[in-house]
Protein backbone atom coordinates (compact mmCIF):
# COMPACT_ATOMS: atom_id res chain seq x y z
CA UNK A 1 0.00 0.00 0.00
CA UNK A 2 1.62 3.41 -0.90
CA UNK A 3 1.74 5.85 1.64
CA UNK A 4 -2.06 8.21 1.04
CA UNK A 5 0.61 11.07 2.65
CA UNK A 6 2.26 10.84 -0.88
CA UNK A 7 -0.33 12.31 -3.22
CA UNK A 8 -0.82 15.41 -5.48
CA UNK A 9 -4.30 15.61 -5.20
CA UNK A 10 -6.06 14.67 -2.01
CA UNK A 11 -10.11 14.20 -1.96
CA UNK A 12 -12.15 13.83 0.67
CA UNK A 13 -15.06 12.22 0.20
CA UNK A 14 -16.47 9.81 -2.46
CA UNK A 15 -19.34 10.82 -3.26
CA UNK A 16 -20.02 11.94 -6.97
CA UNK A 17 -18.38 15.62 -6.89
CA UNK A 18 -15.45 14.04 -5.05
CA UNK A 19 -15.15 10.74 -7.42
CA UNK A 20 -15.69 13.44 -10.09
CA UNK A 21 -12.98 15.38 -8.71
CA UNK A 22 -10.66 12.89 -8.17
CA UNK A 23 -11.22 11.05 -12.33
CA UNK A 24 -10.47 14.56 -13.61
CA UNK A 25 -7.29 15.32 -11.61
CA UNK A 26 -5.91 11.67 -12.42
CA UNK A 27 -6.54 12.82 -16.26
CA UNK A 28 -4.37 15.61 -15.65
CA UNK A 29 -1.43 12.91 -14.20
CA UNK A 30 -2.14 13.80 -10.40
CA UNK A 31 -1.57 10.98 -7.78
CA UNK A 32 -4.63 11.04 -6.57
CA UNK A 33 -6.02 9.80 -2.92
CA UNK A 34 -9.96 9.24 -2.21
CA UNK A 35 -10.87 8.96 1.24
CA UNK A 36 -14.36 8.04 2.50
CA UNK A 37 -15.48 8.23 6.23
CA UNK A 38 -18.35 5.95 5.77
CA UNK A 39 -18.53 2.71 4.68
CA UNK A 40 -19.57 2.84 1.52
CA UNK A 41 -19.04 5.37 -1.49
CA UNK A 42 -21.93 7.47 -3.07
CA UNK A 43 -22.70 10.25 -0.75
CA UNK A 44 -25.76 11.73 -1.33
CA UNK A 45 -26.38 11.02 -4.89
CA UNK A 46 -26.25 7.41 -3.82
CA UNK A 47 -29.55 8.27 -1.63
CA UNK A 48 -30.98 11.21 -4.30
CA UNK A 49 -32.05 9.18 -7.10
CA UNK A 50 -29.33 10.34 -9.30
CA UNK A 51 -30.88 12.83 -10.93
CA UNK A 52 -28.69 15.67 -12.47
CA UNK A 53 -29.71 18.49 -13.32
CA UNK A 54 -27.83 20.95 -16.01
CA UNK A 55 -28.72 23.19 -18.38
CA UNK A 56 -27.79 23.37 -22.40
CA UNK A 57 -26.55 20.31 -21.75
CA UNK A 58 -24.92 17.89 -24.49
CA UNK A 59 -28.09 15.91 -24.51
CA UNK A 60 -30.41 19.12 -24.98
CA UNK A 61 -28.44 19.92 -28.09
CA UNK A 62 -28.74 16.47 -29.80
CA UNK A 63 -32.55 16.69 -29.41
CA UNK A 64 -32.79 20.39 -30.77
CA UNK A 65 -34.13 21.73 -27.17
CA UNK A 66 -33.37 25.42 -26.76
CA UNK A 67 -31.41 26.49 -23.82
CA UNK A 68 -29.09 29.33 -23.15
CA UNK A 69 -26.84 30.99 -20.12
CA UNK A 70 -29.20 34.18 -19.69
CA UNK A 71 -32.59 32.02 -19.03
CA UNK A 72 -30.53 29.41 -16.75
CA UNK A 73 -29.05 31.81 -14.52
CA UNK A 74 -32.44 33.71 -14.56
CA UNK A 75 -34.06 30.53 -13.23
CA UNK A 76 -30.94 29.91 -10.99
CA UNK A 77 -31.03 33.75 -9.47
CA UNK A 78 -35.05 33.65 -9.15
CA UNK A 79 -34.14 31.10 -6.76
CA UNK A 80 -31.08 31.59 -4.53
CA UNK A 81 -31.96 34.63 -2.38
CA UNK A 82 -28.80 36.25 -2.70
CA UNK A 83 -26.94 33.63 -0.94
CA UNK A 84 -25.30 31.98 -4.17
CA UNK A 85 -22.24 32.50 -5.39
CA UNK A 86 -22.50 34.74 -8.84
CA UNK A 87 -19.02 33.37 -9.82
CA UNK A 88 -19.70 29.79 -8.88
CA UNK A 89 -23.56 29.91 -10.09
CA UNK A 90 -21.83 31.18 -13.33
CA UNK A 91 -19.60 28.63 -13.53
CA UNK A 92 -21.62 25.81 -13.21
CA UNK A 93 -24.35 27.27 -15.96
CA UNK A 94 -20.95 27.86 -17.94
CA UNK A 95 -19.32 24.51 -17.66
CA UNK A 96 -21.67 22.11 -16.68
CA UNK A 97 -22.14 20.77 -20.25
CA UNK A 98 -18.78 20.17 -20.61
CA UNK A 99 -18.16 18.04 -17.42
CA UNK A 100 -20.61 16.25 -18.41
CA UNK A 101 -19.30 15.83 -22.20
CA UNK A 102 -15.84 15.00 -20.36
CA UNK A 103 -17.57 12.14 -17.84
CA UNK A 104 -19.38 10.74 -20.70
CA UNK A 105 -15.76 10.77 -22.97
CA UNK A 106 -14.36 8.79 -19.83
CA UNK A 107 -17.28 6.30 -19.59
CA UNK A 108 -17.63 7.55 -16.20
CA UNK A 109 -21.30 7.60 -16.49
CA UNK A 110 -24.24 7.51 -19.26
CA UNK A 111 -27.43 10.38 -19.04
CA UNK A 112 -30.80 10.14 -20.85
CA UNK A 113 -32.81 13.31 -20.72
CA UNK A 114 -35.84 12.36 -18.51
CA UNK A 115 -38.09 13.75 -21.40
CA UNK A 116 -41.15 15.75 -20.45
CA UNK A 117 -39.35 16.34 -16.99
CA UNK A 118 -40.13 20.28 -16.40
CA UNK A 119 -38.19 22.40 -14.39
CA UNK A 120 -39.11 22.26 -10.61
CA UNK A 121 -41.05 26.02 -10.78
CA UNK A 122 -42.38 27.09 -13.84
CA UNK A 123 -43.56 30.16 -12.86
CA UNK A 124 -39.67 31.63 -12.48
CA UNK A 125 -37.88 33.52 -15.41
CA UNK A 126 -35.62 30.78 -17.68
CA UNK A 127 -37.89 27.62 -16.80
CA UNK A 128 -38.34 25.27 -19.35
CA UNK A 129 -41.75 23.35 -19.26
CA UNK A 130 -41.03 20.48 -21.70
CA UNK A 131 -37.83 19.51 -19.98
CA UNK A 132 -34.33 18.38 -21.07
CA UNK A 133 -32.63 19.96 -18.32
CA UNK A 134 -32.91 17.06 -15.59
CA UNK A 135 -30.86 13.82 -16.39
CA UNK A 136 -31.04 10.44 -15.16
CA UNK A 137 -28.42 7.83 -15.75
CA UNK A 138 -28.98 4.95 -17.92
CA UNK A 139 -29.85 1.35 -16.15
CA UNK A 140 -26.68 -1.19 -15.92
CA UNK A 141 -25.99 -4.34 -14.71
CA UNK A 142 -25.06 -3.76 -10.88
CA UNK A 143 -23.04 -7.19 -11.24
CA UNK A 144 -20.18 -5.79 -13.21
CA UNK A 145 -18.99 -3.65 -10.70
CA UNK A 146 -17.38 -6.98 -9.26
CA UNK A 147 -16.09 -6.31 -5.85
CA UNK A 148 -17.21 -2.63 -5.93
CA UNK A 149 -20.73 -2.97 -5.89
CA UNK A 150 -20.37 -4.04 -2.05
CA UNK A 151 -18.51 -0.90 -1.85
CA UNK A 152 -21.56 1.45 -3.09
CA UNK A 153 -24.05 2.36 -0.85
CA UNK A 154 -27.28 0.84 -2.05
CA UNK A 155 -30.38 2.13 0.26
CA UNK A 156 -30.75 -1.46 2.19
CA UNK A 157 -33.23 -3.37 0.73
CA UNK A 158 -34.86 -0.42 -1.73
CA UNK A 159 -35.06 -1.91 -4.84
CA UNK A 160 -32.99 0.11 -7.66
CA UNK A 161 -35.20 1.92 -9.68
CA UNK A 162 -34.50 5.18 -12.42
CA UNK A 163 -37.37 7.94 -11.63
CA UNK A 164 -38.45 7.06 -14.81
CA UNK A 165 -39.57 3.81 -13.36
CA UNK A 166 -41.45 4.53 -10.81
CA UNK A 167 -45.54 5.00 -11.06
Amino acid sequence: MTNPLNTDVLIIGAGAAGLTAALTAHQCGAKVTVIEKGARLGGTAAISGGIVWVPNNPQMKAKGIADNRDDALAYFRSLDHGEMSADTLEAFVDEGSNALEFLNEQGALELHILEGYPDYYLDRPGAIADGGRALDNALFDYSTLGEWADKIYNGGDIVRMMLLETP
